[in-house]
């Protein structure tokens, strides 16, 4: 566990760190914006790509392993000590038709407890039992089956998705990559505030068929 938070807040540093910096740049835009060693340095170290880095996928790896080996471990104690909830001594059993008490499922009942299920001791006497909120010890390994089941599938989009670029101006209909499909530009309209900055862009498109 230590292991992991200590993963957990590296990346949570790097993902801070990499945010102050425009990701997909070339060289001479880094460049212009931070000078030419650091432009190299970020170049060098992935920080112009930083979550398809090798570092990154590592530390990734590293986090999702550390999980997956804290939940495995953690499973049979779970296990065990859920059963030790329900492997109730009969010693410790109380007669309630002693105590007056006629129906002991309405007992039950009233504090709020499932139904109670029979059991027989070892001597052959029978007495029932229940037991509430079990799955409840299961609630940090839930979490953490979680927070792995997030990363896997992060990393599966992040190796699964496409990406493409279109340009042109309105009227024009391109062709969108390998997919088969074209956009059409309908429209393109530049949205300013008062004092002339750029507020918003809005396109109009169309989406094609490639072969209609």
């Amino acid at each position: 566990m230590p292991f992991a938070i200590g993963v957990m807040g590296l990346l949570a540093a790097v993902c801070c760190l990499v945010s102050f910096i425009t990701q997909g740049q070339s060289f001479a835009a880094y460049s212009a914006q931070y000078g030419e060693r650091t432009a190299a340095v970020i170049l060098a170290l992935g920080l112009d790509d930083a979550f398809h880095s090798w570092w990154f996928v590592t530390l990734s790896a590293f986090l999702a392993l550390s999980l997956f080996s804290c939940s495995a471990i953690r499973f049979p104690r779970i296990l065990r000590r859920v059963r030790q909830i329900a492997d109730i001594d009969p010693s410790a059993t109380s007669d309630l038709s002693a105590a007056g008490i006629g129906d002991p499922q309405a007992l039950f009942k009233s504090l709020g407890l499932p139904k109670g299920r029979t059991r027989t001791a070892p001597e052959g006497r029978e007495f029932l039992v229940s037991v509430k909120n079990v799955a409840g010890y299961f609630g940090a390994w839930v979490c953490h089956m979680g927070l792995l089941l997030l990363i896997l599938g992060f990393g599966l989009g992040q190796m699964t998705q496409k990406s493409y670029s279109v340009y042109g101006v309105p009227g024009q209909t391109k062709p969108i990559g390998d997919t088969g499909y074209d956009l059409r530009i309908e429209s393109f309209d530049v949205q300013r505030r008062a004092d002339g900055s750029v507020e918003q862009y809005t396109a109009g498109i169309s989406v094609l068929n490639g072969d209609s």
